[in-house]
């Protein structure tokens, strides 16, 4: 196919996807209006993206000498999560003097101020995909180069890059079996939207199979891994963490179990499982984390109805100790990586229930025993080699959470060495960041 009947397809593409949006948002509109009215974090959200007006700089005298400027864009807190040591190797690197950060979620949004809080880095919300907003906020940004982080793909934004010819660079992809049944559907479609990136950086081998199959050319995908690896999960110092331990009334001799960025229909299991193991181990306490924090008071009620003794954190931690209070329930962002060192085992969330798990290399990072559900769809590449080294069991309901757990409270040196064995995998595949970055030609 050459060249002109490339880009009368692109047009026709783009003219159809326009076409579509403002006939589904006229025909949902009532709803639209009274979603994003309803919900005040979603009003806010909707000015943002579809105003710009969250933009740090713009009272900020111009250069005399024009900057660099790269823009670094990540969906929301797990796409921010990992957006984190990318950033970090950019600063370092000291090539580009601007640095823009963009979420377009409110929670992926907070989680970035938390992250790049006094860094010098810009952040504003991601556009919606309308040409309007999209060359608004490009106008303003004028990058010299875009790092999109995983997912969040745009049609109207990138062709706004290809025709600035601004190139736009793809990391950490993976394309899961359910976005990989959709992409053969639309096939035709989202070709062009991927033939716009200049490099794409994939997980796994599958992956860039999948992207070939979709027509990608070869020579424009990278296999470099999972740049989560490279995500820092430094937590306190030791002093703090046995400051936290005393707080929440963790003595000496207390086995702790962390359930980290967990979801409904996986808390009944947990508590189910701790009643029994807490009939033989009366020194185990559980701690909640549940993915979404404004779910605590849910999780306090299924504690009551259990005759289960609970409280929040955040009370605990306004009280010092609740003796009694032998389930802690996480209310709170940003204190989950703080939460791991008191673990003496680990389960990630996600998994149990129909999720795709949720990231294990955070407990894996604190030399913790990771347990995980069946599925790990999401991580799959990390969960087997957990698994395959010793470091982690899976799990597939509460009577098993009692076998497993209970073994490893009982053989402390089996726990200790699966532990060692997943900082080990943790260590092993650091780099990604570095290896990606001087792919895309934007590193050292």
């Amino acid at each position: 196919m050459n060249r002109l009947p490339k880009i009368l397809l692109i047009v026709l593409l783009l003219l159809s996807y326009n076409l579509l949006f403002i006939a589904v948002v006229f025909f949902f509109l009532p709803v639209i209006i009274a979603f994003i009215f309803a919900v005040p974090k979603r009003r806010y959200t909707f000015f943002q993206r579809f105003f710009c007006r969250r933009y740090d700089w713009e009272s900020e005298k111009p250069d005399t000498v024009k900057t660099p400027v790269i823009w670094v864009h990540a969906l929301s807190v797990g796409e921010v999560t990992a957006a984190e040591p990318v950033v970090e190797h950019l600063k370092r690197s000291g090539r580009f003097g601007n640095i823009v950060v963009s979420a377009s979620t409110h929670t992926g949004f907070q989680t970035a101020q938390r992250l790049f809080k006094n860094k010098a880095v810009r952040l504003i919300y991601f556009p919606y995909d309308l040409l309007w907003p999209v060359r608004k906020i490009v106008a303003k940004i004028k990058p010299d180069a875009v790092i999109l982080i995983e997912t969040d793909i745009w049609p109207n934004f990138q062709w706004e890059m290809s025709r600035r010819k601004i190139p736009v660079f793809l990391a950490n992809i993976r394309i899961s079996d359910s976005t990989w049944k959709a992409y053969k559907r639309v096939k035709l479609f989202v070709k062009p939207v991927f033939s716009t990136f200049k490099m794409i950086s994939v997980q796994t081998d599958l992956d860039k199979r999948r992207f070939i199959k979709l027509g990608i050319e070869p020579e424009n995908i990278r296999v470099l891994g999972n740049i989560k690896f490279d995500a820092s999960f430094q937590a306190q110092s030791l002093d703090e963490t046995g400051k936290l331990r005393r707080k929440l009334g963790i003595g000496k001799r207390h086995h702790v179990i962390v359930a980290g960025s967990t979801h409904q229909g996986e808390e009944e299991i947990l508590l189910d499982g701790f009643l029994k193991l807490s009939q033989k181990h009366t020194n185990i306490m559980l701690i909640i984390a549940p993915r979404n924090p404004r779910r605590a008071d849910q999780i306090l009620a299924l504690c009551k109805a259990g005759a289960v003794s609970a409280s929040c954190l955040s009370t605990m931690t306004r009280t010092l100790s609740m003796p009694g209070a032998r389930v802690i329930v996480v209310d709170s962002l940003g204190v989950l990586k703080n939460l791991y060192p008191l673990a003496s085992i680990c389960f990630v969330g996600g998994s149990l229930a129909p999720f795709g798990g949720h990231n294990p290399l955070e407990p894996a990072a604190c030399s913790k025993p990771v347990v995980f559900g069946p599925d790990m769809r999401d991580f799959f590449q990390i969960a087997a080699w957990l698994t395959e080294s010793g470091a982690a069991k899976t799990i597939h309901c509460a009577q098993e959470m009692v076998q497993v757990i209970g073994y490893l409270l009982e053989n402390q040196a089996l726990a200790r060495d699966m532990g060692r064995r997943a900082y080990e995998v943790y260590i092993s595949q650091k780099g990604v960041v570095k290896r990606t970055l001087s792919c895309f030609g934007i590193g050292d």
